[in-house]
């Protein structure tokens, strides 16, 4: 847990550039190294040194993203005993005593007159190391809390809402649409029922002879007009070869049947004359196809007593409901699978892949997120390099980079200084955009402000 050059100094980095990963560092199992962020934090001159020269960074950085780390991570308020002396359940008795020690060293009142939560945080501290600074009260302590998890087993985050992506339109419930609908047509024919029902109790409670008189007053109905003679469909040349069986033509008899009126309004007139028919020679021609109209009024008796025509009703096509593919819905573990601190790691090798690409005339380019961006990163380049020479610009750092990390997004604000490291040629402000994309950062946005 002590020795140097372990994970929790580049973590403690990593949370000085994107404060929004103290959430997921709170719920992960402490890094290893974490006796020398706290060495550095209490102002160990010797660690703060080695670690300047191991990482290259400067060492007040180092000082101040150690103190960060402590306070965000180890100092929280839900944080137990263990974590708040930055140590593991299993630890030692001489690596509490040792990191107790360390912390005393940075918050005790003593040393840090004036600072309030210094003095709360140190008061935490000291109540952390009371209740395991012994066997006895160790033991009373750790059968209060529950049982430790398996090492290196980060506890469960529930997957965001889907899709978190996609924005927050409101979306309409097709139930909802449909219960409606339905509702509405079952009140339609509520309404529908109800009055036919009292028209038809009125005809009934009517007397017969009034019935009977309107009926003798009702004027005589016109003579329906002669059905329109079949049509003949002929069948293609190809077909010829089977004939089918030919049809006798409608009589005469079934002619004037469909064209007698009603029974109660029958009145003496003369049948007219029936169409004549299409006499077909030969049985090469199939015979005529009637219309389902025509062979209707053939039955006008059926049809005005109600009887159900005997018509087989077209075929319906089975339309299957859209059915969602599986891969349209993510599932927990797909949503969970990507680690904030691995994307913050991968974020800052892109940008380090931008300062590359701003800096040297070759090199292999960064993954852009489309063609315009590739195009507007290569015109900022080529007025960097219009304005230095090739032999003074042989690197670009970054000074202080402030991330905002999201799942599909990213972005770095950051002061930039091109040159080496006798002379800078160019200081400004760079700002870069990424978008998460087939599991890969690239640039979707570059921006470089050059202050002198």
């Amino acid at each position: 847990m002590t020795a140097e050059g372990g994970e929790a100094l580049d973590v403690a980095l990593a949370l000085m550039r994107a404060p929004t990963l103290r959430a997921v560092l709170r719920a992960r199992p402490l890094p290893d190294g974490v006796g020398e962020v706290l060495a550095i934090a209490a102002g160990s001159i010797d660690s703060v040194r080695t670690a300047a020269a191991r990482t290259g960074y400067g060492e007040a950085e180092l000082v101040e993203a150690s103190r960060f780390y402590v306070q965000q991570v180890l100092l929280a308020e839900d944080a137990d005993a263990y974590r708040t002396l930055g140590a593991e359940r299993g630890a030692g008795h001489a690596v509490l005593r040792d990191h107790h020690r360390l912390l005393l060293r940075w918050l005790h009142p003593d040393r840090n007159r004036g600072a309030e939560w210094d003095s709360a945080l140190s008061t935490r501290v000291n109540q952390a190391w009371n209740q395991v600074r012994t066997e006895a009260a160790r033991a009373q302590y750790d059968a209060t809390r529950p049982a430790a998890a398996p090492a290196g087993v980060a506890p469960a985050v529930p997957p965001p809402p889907y899709p978190a992506a996609l924005g927050s339109e409101r979306r309409t419930n097709p139930a909802a649409i449909a219960v409606a609908l339905l509702g509405l047509a079952c009140a339609v024919l509520a309404w529908f029922a109800i009055h036919r029902e009292d028209a038809l109790q009125d005809l009934r409670g009517a007397p017969v002879s009034e019935t009977r008189r309107a009926a003798a007053q009702r004027p005589a109905p016109l003579p329906l007009p002669p059905p329109p003679a079949p049509a003949t469909v002929l069948a293609p040349a190809r077909m010829e070869e089977a004939p089918t069986a030919p049809k006798s033509a409608p009589s005469a008899g079934t002619s004037a049947a469909a064209r007698t009126p009603f029974p109660a309004e029958a009145a003496p007139t003369a049948p007219p004359t029936p169409a004549p028919t299409i006499a077909t020679a030969g049985l090469d021609a199939p015979a005529p196809v009637r219309s389902a109209f025509a062979q209707a009024e053939d039955r006008p008796q059926e049809r005005l007593r109600g009887t159900a025509m005997t018509a087989s009703p077209p075929p319906t096509a089975n339309i299957p409901l859209a059915s969602v593919p599986p891969s349209a819905v993510p599932s927990a573990a797909a949503a969970s699978a990507d680690d904030p601190l691995q994307l913050f790691r991968e974020a800052e090798e892109t940008l380090r892949s931008v300062a590359a690409y701003l800096a040297a005339e070759g090199g292999p380019a960064p993954p852009w997120l489309d063609m315009p961006t590739g195009l507007e990163a290569a015109g900022i380049r080529n007025e960097l390099h219009a304005r230095h020479d090739a032999g003074k610009r042989p690197r670009m750092d970054i000074d202080s980079p402030n991330w905002t990390l999201g799942n599909h997004s990213a972005s770095m604000l950051g002061a930039y200084r091109l040159g080496g490291r006798g002379s800078v040629v160019e200081t400004g402000i760079l700002r870069v955009e990424l978008a998460r994309l087939e599991r890969q950062w690239r640039v979707a946005g570059l921006r470089l402000e050059p202050a002198r």
